[in-house]
């Protein structure tokens, strides 16, 4: 089953931070996010995958903190 980013934020109450209508079919960790993937992001040791993850969707929680930072 498919959904899309819109579909998504409107089940959990969120928004949409890029394409409303990428499309998700399965799940992933963020680290081996892959095209059609949704996953989420919730340790700051994680960040960095933020820009680098293919997943198609990352769930972010509205009060948490991204800092990108340049290695």
């Amino acid at each position: 089953m498919k959904f899309t980013a819109k579909q998504i934020a409107g089940l959990l109450g969120g928004q949409v931070e890029g394409n409303p209508e990428a499309c998700v079919s399965k799940l992933s960790g963020i680290e081996e996010g892959v095209p059609e993937s949704l996953c989420f992001l919730g340790n700051p040791h994680y960040n960095s995958y933020l820009y680098t993850s293919l997943a198609s969707v990352v769930l972010v929680r509205n009060d948490y903190s991204i800092e990108k930072h340049l290695d």
